[in-house]
């Protein structure tokens, strides 16, 4: 999950302070924080190009790649990068 997945989350929820809020939390974990940069984007872009991803998707994805991190999902669309990626699925997401 993305600091913009969990304030837009919070703000939708729960209002605009308690999303600030939530964010300055999450800021404190032992996390590293990856922003866009060109590269990021570019390799966005070529994932959103070859695969049955959302735009988002195509970031989180992008991000996975470059920094050769496991990613955890829930969504069966990101089975179609697995060999490029390394996946490990979680219980998948029930389809709206």
């Amino acid at each position: 999950m993305s600091l913009v997945e969990i304030y837009y989350k919070a703000h939708q929820a729960e209002g605009k302070e308690r999303a600030h809020y939530l964010v300055s939390v999450v800021k404190t974990w032992p996390l590293d924080f990856i922003y866009p940069d060109e590269a990021l984007c570019l390799a966005a872009g070529e994932i959103k190009a070859l695969f049955p991803l959302s735009f988002a998707d195509a970031f989180v994805a992008a991000t996975a790649e470059q920094a050769d991190a496991l990613l955890l999902h829930k969504d069966p669309e990101f089975e179609s990068l697995r060999g490029r990626i390394r996946l490990e699925a979680l219980p998948f997401k029930a389809r709206r």
